[in-house]
């Protein structure tokens, strides 16, 4: 991806002012995500951050910015539980369509598909968005970004030595399958439970 005058940094801020003046720790993390979509060397980014720090939401800003950066993109979000994912799906289809974003993203294509699951752009082959929960399959998905955004609901989960074999396996055989294209990339936001 082109480095490009509409940065991360000045889409978040624009967003939602407030919330990042609040929250000048995400000032190294905007940063260091930017620099990752931006370069060709790395392919995995990861995040971890307290409980209620605005992971979720971060991850939510980051899907609507690379999706107005380049309108081809397809990104496809696993999150714990499919109701988590659509709640997701809903909020960055509703920051999609607000004022706000066409303002910053003015040449936006109109949206052809929108439901609690997936977004289509008008235009495309592909769901520019998909979210899908950690136990639901996706072999039916394509995409050029992998963002998995707390793929656990609590520490139990987290430490729970049956779930993670069943999410390593979930990673190998499925989620990292789905990518494809020369700009595949993986950002991984998540709480840190545990050491591992």
């Amino acid at each position: 991806m082109s480095k490009v005058a509409r940065t991360l940094s000045n889409f978040t801020r624009f967003m939602n002012p407030r919330f990042f003046a609040e929250r000048e720790f995400f000032d190294s993390i905007i940063a260091d995500a930017y620099d990752f979509l931006c370069q060709d060397e790395y392919d995995l980014l990861m995040i971890n951050l307290p409980q209620s720090a605005g992971k979720s939401y971060f991850a939510n800003l980051v899907a609507g910015w690379l999706i107005g950066v380049d309108n081809s993109l397809s990104i496809l979000r696993i999150n714990s539980t499919q109701s988590r994912a659509n709640d997701f799906t809903r909020a960055v289809s509703t920051m999609m369509e607000s004022q706000p974003y066409r303002s910053f993203f003015p040449l936006m294509p109109k949206t052809k598909i929108d439901n609690a699951k997936e977004l289509w752009l008008a235009g495309n082959w592909n769901a520019s968005y998909r979210g899908v929960g950690a136990d639901v399959s996706t072999m039916s998905a394509r995409a050029n970004l992998l963002l998995v955004d707390d793929i656990y609901t609590s520490f139990k989960e987290a430490v729970n030595a049956s779930l993670n074999k069943k999410l390593e396996t979930k990673w190998t055989t499925e989620w990292f399958g789905r990518l494809e294209g020369s700009r595949m990339k993986v950002i991984s936001i998540g709480t840190r439970y545990a050491r591992k």
